[in-house]
């Protein structure tokens, strides 16, 4: 599920699965209508593992970055302990963004 949220930065979006376990979260936007077509360029993208930049922490834990068609972030993945653990991870967005219900809360 997308969930839409604010808080001091501006409106951000996330995505969760089934299990509320977090996959990505973006950069504060402007609003909510932002973060709607923020959510519609992560659906185009997630397929596409050329839009998917690994990269590590200053712990040296895994995460990964999608990027739009122009190379522009439009979300980032939590620190994963292993990156099998940030593997599944892209699988799960892969997986779940298509179809995900968006909601406010």
């Amino acid at each position: 599920m997308f969930e839409i949220y604010q808080d001091a930065n501006g409106f951000l979006f996330r995505l969760v699965d089934e299990h509320n376990e977090l996959l990505l979260t973006s950069a504060p936007q402007s609003s909510p209508d932002d973060c709607e077509k923020s959510i519609e360029t992560v659906r185009k993208n997630c397929n596409d593992l050329t839009k998917y930049e690994l990269k590590c922490n200053t712990d040296n834990k895994p995460f990964f970055i999608l990027k739009d068609a122009d190379g522009q972030t439009i979300a980032q993945s939590p620190a994963f302990q292993v990156e099998s653990n940030l593997r599944k991870g892209m699988s799960s967005v892969t997986k779940l963004a298509k179809k995900a219900e968006v909601k406010y809360v």
